[in-house]
């Protein structure tokens, strides 16, 4: 067959014997075709192709589950995070579980394992302070320490069991309020577990009391005071303090705070400073830390026609009709002839009429002479007048203004820089206003930014001293509220003072007369030393004219040291070893029998 695969066998026949050498040895070899198998042949090529294919798929199989397996990890990680407030992690997946056990770590065991060291100080804080040293201690080694303490609070008689801690404020307060007297009860319990006696606890704690009011009272007398009577002398020395150095009652004066005590030492820094300067006498009310009520008592109304003037609302305020309220500060004055007078109004509010407000120096309680600036909201100028000694009016200017409420006004009498006590001007916020007209007095002086007395007529010397403040209204009422209210001497005071009235006095200890300015104040050098010249004259032999010496020092008025005699009475005095600083030297009077009249009293003061 053509084309066939061909086969050959060979077979072989031996002739010889067997066992012998074969010589005789023929083949036959027989040929035939060998048929190809075609079907086989094909069906292992399609095995082995088949074979390579699955291989194939298999791994794209394996690449599939491998990127499920990586996205499956990620999102449950991303989960934990999400639970825990952190960001999602992206990959790449070889440093993700490295990553995600560094987060955990930082955002979970790191803070948790710092609360804990926080929780560990609380508590060893907490056992510290109830006297156990060291640090680790255990919650169940501060509740019995703790208890502990309740045992001995126990047996104080502050703490009842029954009716827990609430009584503990209440036990303590009457333990206090005993006092007066014995310290009984509560003072005894604690006193045995201080290990102290109880009569030591009780003297030594009466001896705190009495020592508060002796020292507030300046009486040493004074003893086995109470704890509310201590309270009301601490409460007295704040708000006398806060008075005395911004302006307020200091005969009686009112409840006051720490915070109030903070006020006057700033007053004071501001007095000193005011001193510093060359001045003397400084006085500011703020009625913002006046209580809601009636006109404070450092006023006295010397002009009072209808409704008075009260506190409301941090204000000084008049808001009733057909009202004249003039008031003057009685508590304190100027020592110079050198001074101002300033006001802020922070409401000026008229009704169906016009509203004045004012400024008033130069006053005297007695009635003598003034200058005083009023605004009228009819007219919207400022007219200002001003008197002679006995409070006849000489001369009158206007300035014209648009009134601005919460602007400071201040009157000024006298430049100090010329030593001229007869120019008068009114500052805006510490600008001049312009005289625009000149009704009584001297014209030639209109656009000036300032009024000079040229007749030297005006108001001067110490029973011109005083400042105070005003407010009108008519027939259609209006309101008018003062914020604050504030006067100062510009110039230190000159070394004599003259007071002329004739007034009486049948004290038998030294005691200020009706019509005061008879002071004066000096800086005292470092000499140490002064001369007080007294002059005045007496109606009888009876009476004695001291002189009261306060500030820098202090020294009361005594026989010793006084002008006495009938008629025209004089002593001059050395005063040496005194303390450097400002020094007020102030006349009174005495009589060691019967009434006596003093006129013409004159005291004069020179550092030396």
């Amino acid at each position: 067959m053509p084309g066939a695969e061909v086969a050959q066998l060979n077979l072989q026949r031996r002739t010889s014997a067997p066992g012998a050498l074969n010589t005789n040895r023929k083949t036959l070899t027989i040929t035939y075709p060998i048929t190809p198998l075609p079907s086989i042949h094909q069906d292992v090529t399609d095995i082995e192709n088949t074979a390579k294919e699955l291989r194939v798929e298999l791994g794209i199989l394996e690449q599939v589950l491998g990127q499920l397996a990586n996205q499956i990890l990620l999102g449950l990680v991303n989960a934990v995070l999400n639970a825990l407030g952190l960001g999602a992690f992206a990959g790449p997946l070889d440093t993700m579980l490295a990553n995600f056990e560094t987060a955990v770590e930082n955002h979970l065991v790191t803070p948790l394992q710092g609360a804990a060291n926080e929780i560990q100080s609380i508590i060893d804080a907490i056992a510290n302070a109830l006297g156990l040293t060291g640090t680790g201690h255990s919650i169940p080694t501060v509740q019995t320490q703790l208890a502990d303490y309740v045992q001995h609070l126990a047996a104080t008689g502050l703490y009842d069991a029954s009716a827990g801690f609430a009584n503990l404020g209440s036990s303590l307060l009457k333990g206090l309020d005993a006092a007066t007297g014995d310290f009984v009860g509560t003072v005894d319990s604690a006193a045995t577990i201080a290990g102290q006696a109880a009569s030591t606890v009780q003297a030594n704690a009466q001896g705190a009391l009495d020592s508060i009011v002796q020292a507030a009272q300046n009486d040493a007398s004074l003893v086995n005071q109470t704890v509310a009577t201590a309270k009301a002398e601490l409460v007295s020395f704040f708000s006398g303090l806060t008075a005395a150095f911004s302006g307020g009652n200091t005969s009686s004066p009112p409840a006051a705070s720490a915070a109030d005590a903070v006020l006057a030492a700033g007053a004071i820094q501001e007095h000193l400073a005011l001193i510093g300067n060359g001045a003397e006498e400084q006085v500011e009310l703020d009625f913002s830390t006046f209580s809601n009520g009636a006109m404070p008592a450092v006023f006295t109304a010397f002009t009072n026609t209808g409704s008075p003037m009260t506190v409301t609302g941090g204000l000084l305020t008049l808001n009733a009709a057909n009202s004249a309220q003039e008031l003057y500060y009685n508590a304190a004055s100027c020592l110079s002839d050198y001074h101002q007078v300033s006001g802020k109004w922070h409401t000026f509010t008229p009704g169906t009429t016009a509203i004045a407000c004012e400024l008033s120096a130069r006053y005297s309680p007695s009635g003598f002479g003034s200058v005083i600036a009023q605004y009228n909201s009819g007219t919207g100028y400022w007219q200002i007048n001003g008197s002679d000694t006995a409070g006849a009016s000489l001369w009158g200017v206007r300035c014209n203004d648009t009134f601005t409420p919460d602007a400071e006004y201040t009157l000024v009498c006298g430049d100090a820089s010329t030593r001229n006590p007869y120019i008068f001007q009114l500052l805006k916020n510490g600008s001049p206003l312009t005289i625009t007209a000149v009704p009584t007095g001297d014209a030639s002086q209109i656009g000036n930014s300032s009024y000079v007395d040229t007749t030297h007529n005006s108001a001067v010397g110490a029973t011109a001293r005083d400042c105070g403040v005003g407010a009108i209204t008519l027939s259609g009422g209006g309101t008018i509220g003062l914020s604050d209210f504030k006067f100062q001497d510009n110039a230190p005071s000159t070394p004599m003072a003259f007071v002329s009235p004739a007034e009486a006095t049948a004290s038998s200890t030294f005691t200020k007369l009706a019509t005061i300015g008879d002071k004066v104040a000096v800086n005292i050098g470092e000499t140490g030393k002064a001369m007080v010249s007294i002059d005045a004259y007496s109606s009888s032999a009876n009476g004695y004219v001291g002189v009261s010496i306060s500030g820098a020092n202090t020294i009361a008025p005594s026989i010793a040291n006084a002008a006495h005699g009938l008629n025209a009475i004089h002593a001059s005095l050395i005063f040496d070893d005194l303390d450097s600083g400002l020094t007020v030297f102030d006349l009174e009077y005495c009589s060691s029998s019967g009434s006596v009249t003093f006129s013409d009293r004159r005291v004069t003061v020179v550092a030396l």
